[in-house]
C-alpha cells in the first residue's frame, strides 16, 4: 500500500462522508469565486472584530419569573423556558436602553485594534434590532426607544474606520409560526411543522429575505453578513440569500453559516462557538468566541476567562490564518458590562504596543506550533509571541535560510537580545522581565524579498518514527478538543473527544515495510486513573484501528495503542481522533511514537 499525501486526505473525506460524519469547514463545500480575495482583502488585514449580542433577551437576563436557565445561552431564554409570545413580546414595551451610546462603543473596539463589528440585527426570537418595514417588531416601532440600532453603530463605528457587518438569524424564528422545520422551533405556541416545506419557504419569503433585503439596501455599505444556524436552509435556499446580498452589496462578505452544507455561497468557514484552530487553515476561517459561556447578557455569570486568555485566542487564531470575532453581551440599560469593557481596555493597552504583529500580518510559516508562543509573519518580518517568558530562557526559529538583519522587542525596542544561529537553526535569548503580563513580541527583521524556510522531515530513524504535537495538523468542524496548547511549557494536546470530525493528523515517512508498535506519550495527569476514552487512529486507507482507554495511568505516561502494519516503503498520514473523556482529569498528548518490532 501507498497513498500521496493528496490520496490520503482524500481517502479520509470519503471515509467521513460515508460514516455520516461531515466536516462542514472542508474548503471541498466552497464556490469557486475570482473576486472572493479581493473583497476580502481588509477582513484579512484586520484580524479582529467586535461581536454584539443584544436584544431582548438582555431583559431576563438568564432568569424568567425566578427560575435560573440552566443553560449557558442567555440569548436563548424565549426557548429555554419556552416563554409564550405573547409574554415575550411585552419585553418590548420596557425595552428603552437610554444609556446607549454607540460612539463610545466604536472607540472601544478601535482603541481594541479590532477592524468591523457585526450586530445581532435579529437572533432567533424574531426581534429586529433596526427599522425593519417588514413587521412592526422591531426597536423602532414596538420600543420606547425608538431608536435604529444597527443605524446608529454603522455610522459610529464608520466614523472611527472601522467595517460594518450585520448577523442575521435567517433559519429559525420564535415569533413566526414555522420559522424552522428541524429543530428548536417554537413548539409551545405553534403546531409542529408538517412534512411539506411550505410553512418555512412562506416564512423565508415573508419575512427572511425581505428583511435581509432592507439591510443590504437602507444601511450604505454593509461589509459582513452573518448568517446563522442553517438547518432548513439547504443549497437552493442559501442561493436566493446569496444572490440577494449580492445584488446590492457586491463587495460584502459572506460567513460559512448561510447554508448546508456549511461553506456553499460563503466566502470564508467558521467552526462551531468558540472554536478556533491552532495550525494553518487552506481556507479563510473565523473563530467565533466569548468572553464568558453566554451570549447574550446575563446577570447570573461573570466572565469566565480573563484578558490573558482572550488575547492568548486572538493569538492562536491569527497564527493559524484566521480572524477573531470576540463578542459582548450589551445590558438592557444600554451600556457594556464593566469586565468587559475591562477586557477590552486590556487587549488595547497590549494592542497598542503589537498591533502592527496583528493586522496584515499572515499565518505562522514554520509549519510547527511553538512551546514558546505563537507566531505571525508581514513579508521577511517574523513575530515572536512569547507566553514563556524568562530571563536567559533561549528559544529557536528553526530551518530558516534568511541572514537575520535585526531583532527588537516591542513596547520596548532599546533592549537588547542576543542571537546566534547554530546547526541551522536560529537561537534568541531572552532578557529581563517580559513586556506585557501576558505575551511579549519580538520583530525579527529577515533579509531578502521572500522568507526561506526548509519543510519539516518526519521519517524513521534507527527504526522509530517521533511525531510530536508540535508538527500535526488540527481539523475538524467545532474544534474544542483536539488542538495545540502549551502545558508545562511543552506543546500538546487536549487528548479527548469533542467533535467527531475532529482530528490531529501528521505526514510521514517509513523506510521499508514492517510492523510497528504505536505509542501514546501524555503528560502524566497525576495520581487520577484513565477515565475511558476510545482512540482511533487511520493510517492512510488502511481500516481504522481503535483502542479503548480506562485504568491506572501507565508508567513514564506511555500508552499502547497497539500495532499497525504498513506495507510499503514511503510517505503515510496519521489521522488521530478520540472519543470521550472530555469532561475528566486532563490528559494531554506529547507525541506519537511508531516502534519498528520486525
Amino acid at each position: 500500500m501507498k497513498c500521496t499525501c493528496s490520496q490520503v486526505a482524500k481517502v479520509l473525506v470519503v471515509s467521513l462522508l460515508a460514516s455520516n460524519v461531515l466536516w462542514p469547514q472542508s474548503p471541498e463545500n466552497m464556490l469557486p469565486d475570482n473576486t472572493r480575495e479581493d473583497r476580502m482583502e481588509w477582513w484579512h488585514d484586520s484580524h479582529f472584530g467586535l461581536f454584539i449580542h443584544w436584544g431582548l433577551y438582555c431583559m431576563p437576563a438568564g432568569e424568567w419569573k425566578g427560575e435560573i436557565s440552566r443553560k449557558n445561552y442567555a440569548e436563548w431564554a424565549m426557548h429555554n423556558f419556552q416563554i409564550p409570545l405573547v409574554e415575550y413580546r411585552e419585553l418590548a414595551k420596557d425595552f428603552n436602553p437610554t444609556r446607549f451610546n454607540p460612539d463610545e462603543w466604536a472607540k472601544l473596539a478601535a482603541d481594541a485594534g479590532m477592524g468591523y463589528f457585526v450586530l445581532t440585527t435579529k437572533h432567533h426570537d424574531g426581534f429586529a434590532m433596526f427599522h425593519s418595514e417588514t413587521t412592526k417588531y422591531n426597536v423602532v416601532d414596538a420600543t420606547p426607544f425608538r431608536r435604529d440600532v444597527f443605524g446608529e453603530l454603522a455610522d459610529a463605528f464608520r466614523k472611527q474606520g472601522l467595517r460594518v457587518g450585520a448577523y442575521y438569524s435567517h433559519d429559525i424564528d420564535w415569533s413566526y409560526p414555522q420559522g424552522t422545520l428541524s429543530g428548536s422551533y417554537n413548539t409551545w405556541d405553534f403546531e409542529v411543522a408538517p412534512d411539506d416545506n411550505a410553512p418555512f419557504d412562506r416564512y423565508m419569503h415573508e419575512k427572511s429575505l425581505p428583511q435581509v433585503e432592507e439591510l443590504a439596501t437602507k444601511y450604505g455599505p454593509v461589509d459582513v453578513f452573518w448568517f446563522d444556524v442553517p438547518r432548513t436552509v439547504d443549497s437552493a435556499r442559501g442561493k436566493l440569500f446569496h444572490d440577494l446580498v449580492r445584488k446590492h452589496q457586491p463587495q460584502a462578505i459572506i460567513n460559512g453559516r448561510i447554508a448546508v452544507p456549511q461553506g456553499v455561497y460563503a466566502d470564508y468557514l467558521v467552526p462551531g462557538d468558540n472554536g478556533y484552530y491552532t495550525s494553518p487553515q487552506n481556507f479563510n476561517w473565523e473563530c467565533c468566541a466569548t468572553m464568558n459561556e453566554s451570549w447574550g447578557y446575563t446577570k447570573h455569570e461573570k466572565e469566565a476567562k480573563n484578558s490573558d486568555e482572550l488575547i492568548e485566542v486572538l493569538l492562536k487564531t491569527v497564527s493559524s490564518g484566521g480572524n477573531l470575532l470576540l463578542n459582548i453581551g450589551p445590558k438592557p440599560d444600554g451600556t457594556i458590562p464593566d469586565e468587559q469593557v475591562a477586557i477590552l481596555k486590556d487587549i488595547a493597552a497590549w494592542m497598542k504596543d503589537n498591533k502592527e504583529a496583528i493586522h496584515g500580518s499572515g499565518a505562522n510559516p514554520f509549519s510547527e506550533f511553538f512551546d514558546w508562543g505563537y507566531c505571525t509573519v508581514n513579508g521577511t518580518d517574523i513575530y515572536l509571541h512569547v507566553t514563556e517568558w524568562s530571563d536567559g530562557k533561549i528559544i529557536t526559529l528553526p530551518r530558516l535560510q534568511n541572514n537575520i538583519s535585526n531583532i527588537l522587542l516591542l513596547g520596548e525596542p532599546g533592549r537588547k537580545l542576543n542571537w546566534k544561529k547554530t546547526d541551522g537553526n536560529y537561537a534568541i535569548t531572552l532578557s529581563g522581565d517580559p513586556v506585557h503580563s501576558f505575551a511579549s513580541v519580538i520583530k525579527v527583521i529577515c533579509e531578502g524579498s521572500d522568507l526561506v524556510i526548509d519543510e519539516v522531515q518526519l521519517v524513521e530513524s534507527a527504526g522509530e518514527v517521533m511525531l510530536d504535537v508540535k508538527y500535526a495538523q488540527s481539523g475538524g468542524q467545532r474544534m474544542s478538543t483536539l488542538r495545540h496548547s502549551i502545558v508545562d511549557s511543552q506543546a500538546v494536546a487536549y487528548f479527548a473527544g469533542g467533535h467527531a470530525s475532529e482530528r490531529l493528523t501528521w505526514d510521514f515517512e517509513v523506510r521499508q515495510p514492517g510492523k510497528f508498535k504505536v505509542l501514546a506519550e501524555c503528560l502524566q495527569p497525576g495520581p487520577e486513573t484513565i477515565r475511558p476514552r476510545t482512540v482511533f487512529l487511520k493510517f492512510g486507507s488502511s481500516p481504522e484501528l481503535e483502542k479503548d482507554l480506562n485504568g491506572s495511568f501507565p508508567e513514564k505516561g506511555q500508552i499502547d495503542l497497539g500495532t499497525v502494519e504498513l506495507d510499503q516503503a514511503g510517505p503515510f498520514q496519521l489521522a488521530l481522533r478520540v472519543v470521550g473523556g472530555r469532561d475528566n482529569v486532563p490528559l494531554y498528548l506529547r507525541s506519537m511514537r511508531l516502534i519498528r518490532i520486525d
